[in-house]
């Protein structure tokens, strides 16, 4: 009898924790898109009246990023955490970002808040992306040496940025629709 009410027990606890998980889950499904475009909001309404155009093209490979749409649904997922955990360093380390104060600090919350309810959806850690983690060494790179205008070299960032967001708009939808929930 003892060993029955322990199974039960763990029952129970197991079932619990995967119903808590299935609300979390939930709501990043109905919410992420509302964060993530008012992110890229933000991001747009930062670059206004910061220098012109950058003579240098993207260095982001959107190919390579679009391939990830057809990996596992988990790996997706953890490209967009790490995505997001890339951007926020960038930006929290790079001093001064000569963008509004208060535009960078609610982007950055937003990320920061993103980052947290997305993790929560995933049972497992994936290993980091090291392509991606050498583009925003690149990115790192063009801020540290820089020695012109750092107004053209932080729009161009602004862009890579803009474009890189624009592409996670659908990745982890994908993976929370096909939830049984």
């Amino acid at each position: 009898m003892a060993k029955f009410l322990c199974l039960v027990q763990f029952c129970l606890i197991l079932t619990l924790c995967s119903v808590s998980s299935v609300f979390s889950c939930r709501w990043n499904y109905r919410k992420f898109r509302q964060y993530h475009g008012n992110c890229l909001t933000l991001l747009r309404e930062m670059g206004t009246g910061t220098g012109g155009d950058s003579e240098n093209g993207n260095i982001f490979d959107a190919d390579w990023f679009i391939h990830h749409t057809s990996s596992q649904p988990v790996k997706q997922v953890w490209l967009v955490i790490q995505t997001l955990d890339e951007i926020s360093s960038l930006l929290t380390e790079a001093d001064p970002v000569p963008w509004n104060k208060e535009q960078l600090h609610n982007f950055l919350s937003m990320l920061d808040y993103e980052t947290e309810e997305l993790r929560s959806c995933v049972p497992i850690r994936v290993r980091t992306n090291k392509r991606l983690s050498l583009y925003f060494k690149q990115l790192r790179g063009l801020i540290h040496n820089n020695t012109g205008d750092q107004i053209n070299v932080w729009e161009q960032i602004r862009k890579e940025l803009l474009d890189l967001l624009s592409l996670l708009e659908s990745f982890p939808a994908d993976y929370f629709a096909n939830k049984p929930y």
